[in-house]
């Protein structure tokens, strides 16, 4: 695991008016945990930890939580699987597992005891990133539509419905990915969007990332929503191979 991601917190801008994402690591691990929880501060979350299932079942009890990462090899008779479905008695919170075996049956036993993610170690900052937020996602945490059906000019529309985009007057017909894609981006206009979480949000489901696939859909779409896909004006590439949609007019 390495590179800690680089971007400013810009959740405030998926939230409600003054909420703030609290997180709990879950692992033996106390150096993993105290970098975990540094990676997802500098995202704009408040970290919290647990070393073991027991603590991390009373944390869970007494205090709310948005997102737990929880390892599944852990000591003191409470596995993180034993964890999950115990948490599951009571909580829907959205469960991000983390296996050191990187095996078939880790993901499917995961899935099965309740967690809605898998990621393998080794894995990077930016990945477990990706991981919680799709979850938050797809939980309704965090906004994942747009706000409103123009943006910026009023000439850049989209029609949920039918996989269509209106850029500068002209409609244009997108796929299922490619139309998922531009709503994740346009969604967080001008704020720069991480391959892993692209990547997690297209395809996910305890899948190694593959960042190949996330260039090949970001040039699809290009090629359907820009006048000249080489000079990109609206998806538009930042630092640290991260994307964003650009509203018309704003500058790099």
């Amino acid at each position: 695991m390495n590179e800690l991601s680089p971007r400013t917190p810009y959740l405030q801008s998926l939230l409600p008016p003054d909420a703030k994402l609290r997180v709990l690591v879950v692992d033996d691990d106390r150096g993993f945990c105290d970098l975990m929880v540094r990676t997802f501060e500098m995202i704009g979350f408040e970290g919290h930890v647990a070393h073991d299932g027991h603590s991390a079942l009373d944390a869970l009890r007494a205090q709310a939580f948005d997102a737990v990462l929880l390892d599944i090899l852990m000591p003191g008779g409470m596995t993180g699987l034993d964890l999950c479905r115990e948490l599951r008695s009571f909580s829907d919170i959205p469960v991000v597992m983390v296996t050191a075996l990187n095996r078939a049956e880790d993901v499917v036993q995961s899935i099965n005891a309740g967690a809605d993610s898998v990621i393998a170690k080794p894995f990077r900052f930016r990945e477990a990133q990706a991981r919680v937020l799709a979850v938050l996602r797809r939980a309704g945490t965090l906004k994942t539509s747009l706000p409103g059906d123009s943006l910026g000019d009023g000439r850049q529309q989209v029609k949920r419905s039918a996989n269509e985009v209106t850029i500068g007057g002209r409609q244009r017909l997108l796929s299922h990915q490619e139309y998922r894609l531009f709503n994740l981006l346009a969604a967080q206009a001008d704020q720069p969007v991480s391959k892993a979480e692209i990547f997690e949000e297209l395809w996910g489901n305890g899948q190694r990332v593959n960042l190949n696939l996330v260039e090949r859909v970001v040039n699809r779409l290009r090629a359907k929503v820009e006048d000249d896909p080489g000079n990109p004006q609206y998806i538009v590439t930042c630092a640290y191979g991260h994307y964003m949609y650009r509203r018309r007019g704003r500058k790099s």
